[in-house]
């Protein structure tokens, strides 16, 4: 998304030092800033919802979830963290199950954390 900002419609020059100015430019450029000003609060606002940063934000605690959005093509150096695999509860269930049902077991499944 490109920046929604317009200062093309800011006239810097106004007011004319030394001469009786229409009020009319005042008017015309403060409501230009005032529409700018809402719309830098409108991206600004997006972004902060949407990006993943490397410290809070002022007056704010760091929550980088990103929804269950994917992460491709990336390179990591020196990533440290929690991971988790759905693919070892794939794996490691069925057969689970499966050994426990050959030895006439009651099956119980719990949530299992791993780090």
């Amino acid at each position: 998304m490109s920046s929604q900002i317009d200062n093309s419609n800011i006239n810097a020059g106004y007011p004319v030092a030394g001469q009786d100015n229409d009020s009319q430019g005042f008017r015309d450029n403060f409501a230009a800033i005032k529409e700018n000003f809402t719309r830098a609060k409108t991206e600004l606002t997006d972004l902060q919802s949407k990006v993943v940063l490397k410290a809070a934000l002022t007056g704010d605690t760091l929550a980088n979830d990103l929804g269950g959005s994917r992460i491709s093509n990336g390179n990591y150096l020196n990533f440290h963290g929690t991971a988790f695999s759905q693919t070892v509860f794939v794996i490691i269930l069925p057969q689970l199950k499966k050994i426990l049902h050959e030895q006439k077991q009651n099956l119980l499944i719990c949530k299992v954390k791993l780090y």
